[in-house]
């Protein structure tokens, strides 16, 4: 995994909600001073640029006199609001600005930062959390080391840091459960298939594949579901502690260490925390309303298209990703799916038994993000780099051909901020 530390304030500095209805209404009347503020200054240059045009000016010259330096202030005026405000604002403009098809590059470029350079959490904040979700009073306990003051990567929902398993002698390791990745033998549990329910809303709202879900059900038409049906669904019961639950944190890690080094091909335990900042969930459905009733104003007087069925989708996928053991699950299956691949493609897999809903543990991968690998290529030979350009395209279509086509589970929140090796 690849990325760098943001710079800038502080969550302490940030205009939260939470549960206070004071804070909750300023953040609310902060939203739409300045969304309002920037759609003004729209309006405003669309009469300048009316002017500009019966004055005589080219549309190449209104573009780089006007609209070029407005673009860039609007951008920074949202990244601005993004930062401050945190929450399903960041979210939504984290996705504007990877939307080079129709947003202008100069608002792309500045919301570009938002993908993973996000002023981070205090250090002292970072470590209550990891802490309390461990259950353990010593941080030392699980991690030789924890880089808390530079975060790899800060975004919208969580940052991650770059940390050490302790490594204890072999005397006091213990044999992990058995199954796959770790965990014990799936169970079974029993779907009844709703009306206009299909086999890929059924697998994807439970982590699954098809192929997994047909395995459980020998004989099974996916193109005949009827509503009523009794489905068999594979079950992997969750080796991960809850948050806060007291365990015995030097045997979990010796045998979570033993698994990376064999496993993982993580012979020196290093590892990657992801942390979720606190209150994001409440503030994310408190946002989303905001968002909507200016999705549905601009709808209906600016744009041709449905902005608020997109707003809502949004909304949808990012519920989920609040549940950091059902990523665990899903980036583990998916690592599963590319294993034949992976002298090619690379997914990193969670550590069994440090994950929570609210913490995840997994597996460093040393990469470059995409945006930032013409740097690794600048001293390449124009052949040399038409071929590495080649070699990424090729590897990301065969990944993605792979979860598609043959396993329908798939990653699909590949803004430039990922990583590549």
């Amino acid at each position: 995994m690849g990325g760098s530390g943001g710079e800038g304030g502080d969550q302490s500095e940030v205009i939260r909600g939470g549960g206070n209805p004071i804070q909750s209404a300023m953040r609310t009347a902060e939203f739409w001073r300045r969304a309002t503020g920037i759609y003004l200054s729209y309006k405003l240059a669309q009469g300048r640029a009316k002017l500009m045009r019966m004055r005589g000016r080219s549309v190449e010259e209104v573009k780089e006199m006007l609209w070029t330096p407005h673009h860039s202030w609007a951008g920074d005026e949202m990244y601005s609001l993004a930062i401050d405000l945190r929450g399903f604002y960041l979210k939504v403009f984290q996705f504007i600005g990877a939307r080079g098809d129709f947003v202008p590059e100069p608002i792309c470029r500045k919301l570009s930062r938002l993908h993973d350079e996000v002023p981070p959490m205090p250090p002292q904040q970072v470590k209550k959390i990891i802490l309390k979700e461990l259950g353990v009073s010593n941080i030392h306990d699980v991690f030789e080391w924890i880089d808390l003051e530079k975060p790899l990567g800060s975004a919208s929902l969580a940052q991650v840091h770059k940390a050490r398993l302790v490594r204890p002698g072999s005397t006091m390791c213990l044999a992990l459960p058995h199954g796959r990745k770790g965990f014990p033998d799936p169970v079974t549990a029993i779907h009844k298939v709703k009306p206009g329910e299909t086999l890929f809303k059924i697998a994807k709202a439970n982590s699954l594949t098809i192929r997994e879900i047909l395995a459980k059900n020998p004989g099974l038409d996916q193109d005949k579901l009827l509503p009523g049906l009794l489905i068999s669904l594979p079950v992997k019961p969750d080796a991960s502690p809850s948050a806060g639950t007291p365990q015995d944190v030097q045997r979990t890690v010796a045998a979570c260490a033993a698994k990376t080094s064999k496993e993982n091909g993580a012979p020196d335990g290093v590892v990657v925390v992801k942390v979720q900042y606190p209150d994001a969930s409440r503030e994310m459905a408190m946002d989303l309303g905001n968002i909507r009733s200016f999705a549905y104003f601009l709808s209906k007087t600016e744009l041709k298209f449905d902005l608020v069925s997109a707003v809502n989708e949004l909304a949808d996928q990012i519920r989920l990703e609040f549940f950091f053991k059902r990523e665990a699950r899903v980036m583990d299956t998916i690592a599963g799916h590319l294993k034949n691949i992976r002298r090619r493609v690379l997914v990193p897999t969670s550590v069994d038994g440090l994950v929570t809903d609210r913490m995840l543990v997994m597996q460093y991968l040393d990469g470059v993000q995409i945006t930032k690998m013409q740097d690794k290529m600048d001293n390449l030979s124009p052949r040399a780099r038409k071929m590495a350009a080649r070699r990424v395209l090729t590897r990301v279509s065969e990944a993605y051909g792979r979860m598609l086509l043959l396993e329908g589970l798939f990653q699909a929140d590949g803004h430039p901020g990922k990583p590549f090796r």
